[in-house]
């Protein structure tokens, strides 16, 4: 019973060091990554049965531990990406392995050095994760135990022992300094949020989509505002959500479209488009990422992998705040789906049509059934006898769909689409509205197109049996305006600008991979020639090594050796090593020497406690003062006398 008591009162200790704590702390936000509750809690309860578990001396054989780090890397490297997860990120979760490992033993001083350095990782990455107010808690928890656990490395660095504190509060000027440095950074410099507070995947909501079309206005002036920079052949409607929820006036997207739906990973891309995009105004896209066609893969630095809405469009999970790259492939026609009879029923609902719209609708089309030919006749019929205008008169707002098709027929290309999409449902066609962009503007030099606010397009979709949704542009201009050119002194600039940030800037795993192949490559050819030239090449090699770079690292390697300053540091850093092994036997046995007491003084304390191996405790300390202030050599009887001393003092402890 009282070995148990003491096994608690032990294990509630070691759960109160800041070491422990900053463990801890890296713990939950790793387990915040996963983007629930469930995996922080999980994680702090690992840490809990480490430290309950822990043992007084290593029990697994050396190079064990490493293995077992490496190979939970591995597998975290490995398998990450099929989670959905950024792999990198993904690794984190390798190192709580390695952090639970470490827990279940006494850690030497590099070794808690080690872990000091994960936990920081963990936070790291908790600090790009946890975005709420837990983001304030745990800023507060790190500016307590950091400087605390820093605190006590080194002291045991230069005295063999931890102090022994729970915290080491910061004094007024440094808690001045370190709070005027984060208002600096906080204002200063930019401010990425690379993930947001909910996740659909686990359970929470995506960024919900805004964007609604009023069909009433008139439109109103768009800017030259660059959203993002896209790269590929046969470019389509760049799409960004649909909207399928029609009120009389106003389109809008319902929760539904929303809903993700797949996530494009390991598709086969045989026969597909590869397109490459750069995201510069991410503020105005929020979560949008724009895709064109059927998207059957996407790659990119995403945390988690991005997901395609039921509306088609490619969806991160969070928003970000700083330009990202991607690239996906993608096919221009869809493979054959299905639509559900619920989803049918939702993309025809619409409000009871006026009599002379649809007079006007049944003369228009006559006895034409299939669907494919209602819409295209309906598109062309708006083509030939209505007008693209931005900025046109107010339509009524009671009708609009009457007034623009009847009476004012001109108008933005909102218009054209809210309306063909309007008609095809009375006709008993599934129909919605898509927005999106068209690649208007192609960089001569680049070969890439740059996409402005001004770009952006509606459209109408409808769906036809057996080939899913089309698109159907009833605005006159349609893909026309991709025949917008640049001067050349701007193209200049641009793809000066494209080439920093692509192929510099956000140098990605692709590219990697592209100057690894290259380096492979040159590798062979090198080794082709060394093969045909053999052994002069060989030869010419080594004698050059034997008789020019072996002989100067030689000398210089004996010159640091000879060197007295460099020797008499080894001296003092051998003393220091082996009288804080001292200091931690004696620690273990509840001696431990209190802040500000010199070695003689410990000494004396020692005595006066009557310790058994006194004999071995006092010769001990006066090699170390021999050697840390007297400057006296250590010669190898005096080590192996010291070994010897320690040895005993150990056997003691065990005892």
């Amino acid at each position: 019973m009282n070995s148990r008591r003491l096994h608690r009162e032990e294990t509630l200790q070691q759960m109160r060091t800041p070491l422990h704590l900053l463990v801890l702390l890296g713990f939950i936000c790793q387990g915040y990554t996963f983007g629930s509750l469930l995996a922080p809690a999980l994680y702090a309860l690992v840490w809990y049965l480490c430290l309950l578990r822990r043992r007084p001396a290593a029990f697994l054989p050396a190079g064990v531990e490493e293995m077992i780090t490496l190979l939970a890397m591995f597998a975290a490297y490995r398998f990450g990406a099929d989670f959905g997860y950024n792999r990198l990120v993904f690794i984190g979760n390798a190192m709580v392995v390695f952090q639970a490992m470490y827990l279940l033993r006494p850690l030497q001083l590099r070794e808690k050095m080690y872990s000091v350095a994960v936990a920081m990782i963990h936070l790291a990455v908790g600090s790009q994760v946890i975005v709420d107010y837990e983001f304030v808690l745990v800023l507060g928890a790190t500016l307590v135990l950091v400087p605390s656990v820093l605190f006590n490395l080194e002291a045991e660095r230069h005295h063999g022992t931890g102090l022994g504190v729970t915290r080491r509060p910061l004094n007024w000027p440094e808690l001045a300094c370190l709070v005027c440095f984060m208002a600096a950074f906080f204002v200063f410099c930019p401010r990425f949020r690379v993930m947001g507070a909910t996740n659909p995947l686990t359970g929470g909501a995506g960024q919900r989509q805004e964007e609604q079309v009023d069909m009433v206005s008139g439109g109103g002036a768009t800017d030259d505002r660059i959203l993002f920079r896209i790269e590929g052949q046969n470019l389509t409607y760049l799409k960004q959500s649909a909207l399928d929820t029609w009120d009389g006036r106003t389109w809008t997207a319902s929760r539904a479209i929303l809903t993700p739906r797949r996530q494009p990973r390991h598709g086969d891309i045989t026969g597909t488009y590869r397109r490459t995009v750069r995201l510069i105004s991410v503020q105005a896209m929020g979560n949008v990422l724009p895709v064109d066609g059927y998207v059957v893969r996407m790659d990119g630095e995403f945390y988690p992998r991005p997901v395609i809405a039921e509306h088609g469009g490619a969806m991160a999970m969070f928003g970000t705040h700083h330009s990202i790259s991607y690239a996906y492939w993608t096919r221009i026609s869809a493979p054959t789906e299905t639509l559900s009879a619920r989803d049918r029923a939702r993309y025809l609902l619409i409000p009871a049509a006026s009599q002379p719209l649809r007079t006007w609708l049944d003369g228009l089309l006559g006895r034409v059934k299939d669907p494919q030919q209602i819409a295209a006749k309906l598109a062309r019929h708006f083509r030939e006898n209505h007008a693209y205008q931005v900025g046109a008169p107010a339509l009524d707002r009671f009708n609009p769909v009457d007034d623009f098709v009847l009476n004012r027929r001109e108008g933005h290309c909102e218009r054209f689409a809210s309306a063909l999409a309007v008609l095809l449902r009375m006709r008993g066609v599934p129909a919605r509205v898509g927005l999106g962009w068209i690649a208007a503007e192609r960089n001569a030099i680049g070969g890439f197109y740059t996409v402005r606010s001004r770009h952006g397009h509606a459209w109408t979709e409808a769906w036809i049996d057996g080939k899913g949704w089309v698109i159907c542009d009833a605005t006159p201009y349609g893909l026309e305006i991709t025949r917008e050119r640049r001067p050349l002194s701007l193209t200049v600039y641009e793809w000066v600008e494209y080439v920093w940030y692509a192929k510099i800037v956000e140098f990605s795993v692709s590219d990697q991979a592209s100057v690894l192949g290259w380096l492979i490559e040159t590798a062979q050819t090198g080794i082709a020639a060394a093969a045909q030239y053999g052994v002069m090449v060989v030869g010419t090699g080594l004698l050059l090594v034997l008789t020019v770079l072996v002989p100067r690292v030689w000398r210089r390697r004996r010159r640091r050796q000879d060197d007295p300053t460099r020797q008499r540091h080894r001296e003092v850093q051998e003393a220091r090593h082996f009288y804080g092994r001292l200091l931690r036997i004696l620690a273990h046995q509840k001696l431990e020497r209190r802040p500000g007491l010199t070695p003689l003084e410990f000494l004396v304390q020692i005595e006066a406690a009557g310790h058994p191996r006194l004999d071995d405790i006092r010769a001990l300390t006066q090699d170390f003062c021999e050697v840390r202030y007297g400057e006296h050599a250590l010669s190898d009887e005096t080590r192996a006398h010291i070994e010897e001393r320690l040895a005993r003092l150990r056997r003691a402890t065990r005892q």
